[in-house]
């Protein structure tokens, strides 16, 4: 979950640069956009950008193939307040 928990904290910070840059998380000049899915290199999870509204966004890195199965984490949350969560039954520190 280490490496899957990094890329979603490099696809906030473009997030984050966009704000800035726009003032808005869906801001159409931005280089990350609602609905984009990113896989992992190993193929372990699937990134999914969700961009509420300009001000609002959530990155979930869902379980895929071998991972899939994973009670401890599930699926990994981050928010633009910087709120992390997981769908499984694991300690969020320990996923996170």
């Amino acid at each position: 979950a280490e490496h899957i928990a990094m890329r979603c904290e490099r696809r906030a910070q473009r997030l984050e640069r966009c704000y800035t840059q726009f003032g808005a998380y869906d801001a159409a000049d931005c280089a990350i956009a609602d609905g984009e899915e990113i896989a992992s290199g190993e193929g372990f999870y699937l990134l999914t950008v969700a961009v509420a509204d300009a001000a609002t966004y959530t990155l979930t890195a869902a379980p895929q193939g071998p991972q899939e199965n994973d009670e401890d984490c599930g699926s990994l949350g981050l928010t633009n307040t910087g709120e992390r969560s997981i769908t499984g039954d694991g300690e969020l520190e320990r996923c996170w």
